[in-house]
């Protein structure tokens, strides 16, 4: 069985939410048209999108306005290679926790 990878978003309101990343592209952004759409002002249309590599996934920000984080570095347009734990933070408001 092929290892399952989740997204948990924590939003500025509501209860935590749990994605299954399974597709070689998944698409985050306020945009209706996106895989994971969030609808938050701080988050681009298009913010990032999440790619499978090999055994895993990688993010890779679309020169969003409000940036994104890995463990606190920004992500400058650069994929990033994501491991079990990684924290991320799209915008200044929204968290997501990668497992």
């Amino acid at each position: 069985m092929a290892k399952r990878y989740n997204l948990i978003l924590t939003l500025p309101e509501g209860d935590p939410v749990c994605h299954q990343l399974t597709s070689a592209k998944v698409s985050f952004g306020r945009g209706e048209d996106n895989r994971i759409r969030v609808g938050v002002k701080a988050i681009s249309s298009r913010h990032c999108e999440f790619r499978a590599v090999g055994d895993g996934y990688e993010v890779i920000d679309l020169g969003s306005t409000n940036g994104t984080k890995v463990n606190g570095t920004r992500v400058n347009g650069l994929p990033v290679r994501l491991k079990n734990g990684d924290q991320i933070l799209f915008g200044e408001t929204v968290g997501g926790h990668f497992f």
